[in-house]
């Protein structure tokens, strides 16, 4: 993505969904954190990707309440968040510690089979 026209990608971002979460992930990865929120945050009505990835990019930045809302809103079909809604409400990141709602969570991302879930509920379990 380095040699293309920057110009370009962002007004094909500004009509479509997938080129404004391409554009956010872009900029994310160089550091421009403030700016690739705006275009995921600009995705993130119709592209779960943008959800997930402003649930990461809040969730690197310690903003656990902004993390959950877009884990959430993502979870919905992806189990990498709903895997990052019950290690919120596992350790208590910013919401009160809550185990019941963690396995619900861990089993929803377990059920899509993502191995980390799976892993946490079989130690859950012993």
């Amino acid at each position: 993505m380095e040699h293309l026209n920057l110009e370009a990608i962002t007004a094909a971002a500004e009509r479509h969904a997938g080129a404004a979460y391409t554009l956010g992930v872009y900029l994310a990865k160089r550091g421009r954190y403030a700016e690739a929120v705006g275009w995921l945050q600009r995705a993130a009505e119709t592209h779960i990707g943008a959800q997930l990835g402003l649930g990461i990019l809040y969730a690197e930045a310690q903003d656990y309440a902004l993390a959950l809302h877009w884990f959430r809103a993502a979870g919905q079909f992806n189990p990498y968040a709903q895997y990052n809604v019950g290690v919120i409400y596992m350790k208590g990141l910013g919401v009160p510690q809550d185990k019941p709602r963690a396995v619900k969570w861990f089993k929803r991302a377990a059920a899509q089979n993502h191995a980390k879930a799976i892993d946490v509920l079989k130690r859950l379990a012993s």
